[in-house]
């Protein structure tokens, strides 16, 4: 219960966002890291960070153009860490770990 599940989606440029929200519903996880097929054998990476709102998870949030893969890990991380901490902390309080 105190697991953020975070799902990747790789999908084309003008239905990126659309699409991501759909598997984000379909899959019922916490996030998703939605990310335009170009960027798949690339060196770099335009992504944008969606949270399911009815699993209480408030993102909305994109890298600041292209990054590095690598740079990019370290962007994810930083955004999920706190999540993760949260979603621990929650399951805490109520007594549930």
């Amino acid at each position: 219960a105190d697991q953020l599940l975070v799902g990747f989606a790789l999908e084309p440029a003008e239905t990126m966002l659309e699409s991501a929200r759909a598997k984000l519903a379909r899959k019922e996880i916490d996030l998703i890291v939605a990310n335009p097929l170009e960027t798949m054998d690339g060196s770099t990476v335009r992504a944008v960070l969606v949270g399911n709102t009815e699993r209480g998870i408030d993102v909305n949030e994109a890298t600041d153009g292209r990054i590095t893969k690598s740079d990019f890990a370290g962007w994810l991380l930083d955004r999920i860490t706190p999540l993760v901490r949260m979603r621990a902390g929650s399951e805490r309080t109520h007594g549930k770990a």
